[in-house]
């Protein structure tokens, strides 16, 4: 049986407004400047504490009270993305197992995947404070493959960032990139994409076929964006 591995914020979780807004209320209430939107992208896949140290706010206070801030009020802006959940839901009743691997601190992440109704559906969670070092580390993806007992070349990881496709490339893991989500097609091509899809329907035709170890064409042709300069 073949294994899902997802990344969680931007790829099942539309959660962009969430992160800036509880970064900039812990920042504020210790006196620091804070991101504006056009920062966003720039943090992606770095540690709290890096985050924080851009402000010269590496302090544990603040960490502690972004955590606060999240826990409290991740659902007041946070989204499911739509046709996530069903996806979800359909690969769980297939008998798939199914991982979350992302950045967030493990506790944080469990109470949001059970607050947005995901939990029942994950059968292991890898925050990044569980690993020594997370995506694009292979460790982190790896860790996740041998909680729920599968080797990688049996995984599929999905996941919108460059990040989370040289994690899933460096542990030997099938390379999914989406399109909703923070990176462009181009970084994700650029980063080693084994396929790449733009909405979930997509996604599960092509779990299944890789699963079915049916022939489904070359990875990632498509024609990118063309950038004027």
């Amino acid at each position: 049986m073949y294994a899902v591995l997802f990344d969680l914020d931007g790829t099942l979780l539309d959660s962009k407004r969430t992160i800036l807004r509880c970064l900039n209320t812990a920042l504020q209430e210790f006196g620091f400047e804070t991101f504006g939107d056009d920062d966003l992208y720039s943090l992606i896949g770095m540690h709290l504490m890096e985050i924080l140290e851009l402000k010269g706010a590496n302090r544990p206070e603040v960490a502690e009270k972004y955590t606060i801030i999240q826990l409290e009020t991740y659902q007041q802006d946070m989204t499911v993305y739509d046709g996530a959940s069903s996806l979800l839901k359909r690969l769980h009743d297939s008998k798939y197992k199914l991982a979350a691997v992302t950045m967030r601190r493990s506790h944080i992440a469990l109470a949001v995947i059970s607050g947005m109704g995901l939990g029942d559906y994950f059968d292991e969670v890898v925050g990044a404070d569980e690993v020594s070092e997370p995506k694009p580390s292979a460790e982190h993806t790896l860790t996740a493959c041998r909680g729920i007992n599968t080797p990688p070349e049996r995984c599929i990881m999905v996941g919108d960032s460059k990040f989370d496709m040289l994690s899933a490339k460096s542990a030997g893991c099938t390379a999914v990139g989406v399109t909703w989500g923070m990176g462009s097609t181009r970084e994700l091509n650029q980063n080693g994409a084994d396929h790449i899809v733009d909405d979930f329907d997509e996604l599960y035709e092509l779990i299944i076929k890789i699963k079915d170890k049916r022939e489904v064409g070359p990875p990632s042709n498509r024609k990118e964006e063309v950038i004027l300069t």
